[in-house]
């Protein structure tokens, strides 16, 4: 009662019975002393005796500037599964679906069409298929291109980085100490050295990953990055216009085999929980200057079943979906690196 007073009961909270009534244990959940009151997730953990539990009474810490302090008092004084539960917690509480939106239907549609055209021409400065993407970047704060590359350089870009995954090239993913020993990303990675406009040393700048040498192929996908994003992109947005540099760039594989699309339980690990690229809105001195996001997507023979979506959330409230977007070979994402919220779902393959 008091935290659906206090606005604690999201809009995914559903009583197993009314209140005041007992409700029936769940069957197949090998748990003696759930306690006074539990609580069953999508992915099938059950959180116990949670009127003992003062976070339950917390307001949302998901999208605060606090978060990441929060999380890492959390981890450090309570233990990495205190955080796993809390977090969980509050994600699946307040996560809600994408809006109905015409609109956003309209634009993906559009584009879609425009990407039959001619896989790696249709985009294009000046094409119909431009303002499209230019229009959808100003409206919902993304873009998706299909059909991206030439056909043949999206096959020699995808058969790169499976070569340099099975080589074992790649690392685990990082991310600052700050995170005290939580396990929000479950990647391995490759640093591409590139032709980078601005710089060309040795350094990313990105922690610890590893630097390939590997250019080939590489240069002429970046070019038709760069272009659209310089050609196409900052005909409309003064602050593209600014942009001086590209940070390199980093080729990503997420494990596979994961159970459910859900990033708790056993698939914890398997995906990226939600962040933002550019912090900067929260707080100064988070600016990386980031400023726009590009992933490519390289995976062949991609099916829905597949999963691994990426998922990008509204500003506000922090979990509402915006849209999650299948990871379909040759398909250019670009979104607000500072702006959109986003979390990679475990993939199934």
């Amino acid at each position: 009662e008091r935290m659906e007073t206090n606005g604690l009961l999201g809009p995914n909270v559903k009583l197993l019975s009314p209140a005041g009534t007992s409700s029936p244990r769940p069957e197949n959940i090998d748990v003696l002393d759930v306690g006074c009151i539990f609580a069953i997730l999508p992915t099938g953990d059950i959180l116990t005796n949670l009127e003992e539990q003062s976070w339950v009474e917390t307001p949302l810490i998901i999208g605060t500037a606090t978060e990441s302090s929060t999380w890492k008092f959390v981890s450090t004084s309570w233990g990495v599964d205190s955080w796993r539960r809390i977090y969980a917690w509050q994600y699946w509480c307040f996560l809600r679906a994408p809006s109905a939106s015409g609109s956003l239907d309209k634009a993906l549609s559009s584009l879609y069409r425009h990407s039959l055209l001619g896989a790696g021409e249709w985009w294009q400065p000046g094409t119909a298929g431009a303002k499209s993407a230019v229009d959808m970047l100003c409206n919902h704060g993304f873009s998706v291109l299909d059909s991206f590359l030439p056909t043949s350089l999206a096959l020699q870009m995808s058969q790169l980085a499976s070569a340099s995954f099975l080589h074992g090239d790649m690392a685990p993913g990082c991310i600052d100490a700050g995170t005290a020993g939580m396990n929000v990303r479950g990647d391995s990675i490759m640093w591409v050295r590139n032709e980078n406009p601005a710089e060309t040393g040795e350094s990313t700048g990105e922690g610890l990953a590893p630097v390939s040498t590997e250019v080939r192929h590489v240069a002429s996908a970046f070019q038709l990055i760069d272009c659209v994003v310089t050609k196409v992109f900052a005909s409309r947005f003064d602050r593209l216009r600014r942009i001086k540099s590209r940070s390199h760039a980093m080729f990503t594989c997420y494990p596979g085999n994961a159970t459910s699309s859900a990033a708790f339980g056993e698939n914890f690990q398997k995906g990226y929980l939600r962040h933002l690229d550019n912090e900067r809105l929260f707080q100064e001195s988070r600016d990386n200057s980031r400023i726009l996001t590009a992933i490519l997507y390289l995976n062949q023979d991609w099916q829905a079943t597949d999963e691994g979506c990426i998922r990008l959330f509204e500003q506000s409230p922090p979990l509402q979906i915006r849209s999650d977007l299948l990871p379909i070979f040759n398909r250019l994402v670009v979104f607000w690196a500072d702006e959109v919220d986003h979390e990679v779902l475990p993939p199934k393959r």
